[in-house]
């Protein structure tokens, strides 16, 4: 799987999901794409056509406690055709269509060893904080690759993604004034991004070590 930035908004469109309602499948560990292979077969872009790799949305549900850190619930779908990921998103942490109490942002995309390509969101603060959650004890963790013709970091993780999801956070609480003026509001998740090193995709540097988490 290769790590990848994307932007604030990815396509359009109403949202439609093979078979009517859409396949949630929620994990604090592990990789669920072999489950929703099942559940969401390959789809042919015209009659005879060789399949093609499915679009899977991710959703990655951000808390913070002053006292265990940041935390995260994965959440994992197929998108349909003709769907918005965006909306695919919201749905997938439970948020209607339209509101602003929840921040919602693509971070990343990726493709894994089959083909399938994930579009990856963060969604904070957590709609639902008492699930159980796992807890990311440091985000400046990266994954890259030793090999310059082979990009895709080899040991690439789910954990390995929240962390990315938390450096763009921090990033865009300093460059963006929408973002930054929503984490204002809540100034203990502020103050915790504040302390993060914010490295976008691909800038590789010497980050701090996180003796606590925070």
């Amino acid at each position: 799987m290769q790590l990848r930035r994307s932007g604030n908004r990815i396509g359009g469109g109403p949202l439609q999901h093979p078979g009517g309602s859409p396949t949630v499948l929620e994990s604090t560990h592990g990789c669920l794409l072999a489950a929703l292979r099942r559940r969401a077969p390959m789809m042919s872009r015209t009659p005879g056509a060789a399949s093609t790799p499915p679009v899977l949305v991710e959703a990655l549900l951000l808390r913070y406690d002053a006292v265990t850190g940041f935390a995260y619930r994965r959440l994992l779908t197929a998108l349909g055709r003709s769907s918005a990921p965006d909306r695919a998103a919201r749905r997938l942490a439970g948020l209607p269509d339209d509101g602003d109490h929840h921040l919602v942002h693509s971070t990343s995309w990726r493709a894994d060893d089959e083909g399938a390509i994930v579009l990856t969101y963060v969604v904070h603060p957590d709609p639902d904080p008492d699930r159980p959650a796992r807890p990311l004890a440091d985000p400046h963790t990266i994954a890259r690759s030793n090999r310059t013709g082979h990009p895709a970091p080899p040991d690439l993780t789910v954990d390995h993604v929240a962390s990315h999801a938390v450096r763009h956070l921090a990033l865009l609480e300093s460059t963006d004034p929408v973002v930054a003026a929503f984490l204002a509001a809540r100034p203990q998740a502020q103050d915790a991004l504040s302390r993060v090193s914010a490295l976008p995709a691909g800038q590789l540097r010497s980050a701090p070590t996180c003796s606590n988490p925070r």
